[in-house]
């Protein structure tokens, strides 16, 4: 089975989220593996912004496997529709050789450095979501992509 990590900064402490995330979680096991992995933000420390993103950009790559697919998460990246993302997504896990990341970066967004080593750069909106929701649009999505895939009605 296909593993899918999200990386993302900071921790969710809402629980209404978590209980959110957890659903979509349960749902997503028949199609693929999907991990939740926290990165602690820096960006409160008061660095300027170029180190911050270098520092958050340091403990991203920490925690990518080998043989990642990687997948960064940005305002400046392709926006899909969910039918487009679906394609894209299955295309995608299909001829990765090994984990797809996905990374969710801090208010500061993404080290230019790891947008550039991305596979691919992915815009969930052009709007600006909290790292819990940006998150949670991202699983479910996922999710609506796996449905898609399948034929069902749940994506009207």
């Amino acid at each position: 089975m296909k593993t899918v990590s999200i990386l993302s900064i900071r921790k969710n402490t809402d629980p209404r989220i978590a209980a959110l995330e957890a659903d979509y979680l349960k749902r997503l096991r028949p199609f693929c593996a999907v991990e939740l992995t926290d990165i602690r933000a820096t960006y409160a420390d008061g660095s300027p912004v170029a180190q911050v993103l270098t520092k958050e950009s340091d403990l991203f790559n920490k925690k990518i496997p080998s043989r990642s697919t990687l997948i960064a998460l940005h305002e400046t990246g392709k926006a899909y529709s969910s039918p487009e993302f679906s394609e894209w997504f299955g295309r995608t896990l299909g001829a990765a050789d090994g984990p797809l990341v996905f990374v969710i970066g801090s208010a500061y967004g993404l080290a230019p450095e790891l947008i550039k080593s991305a596979h691919a750069v992915v815009s969930l909106s052009r709007m600006t979501f909290t790292h819990e929701f940006a998150r949670l649009i991202l699983l479910e999505q996922l999710y609506r992509a796996a449905q898609i895939a399948r034929g069902t009605d749940y994506h009207k």
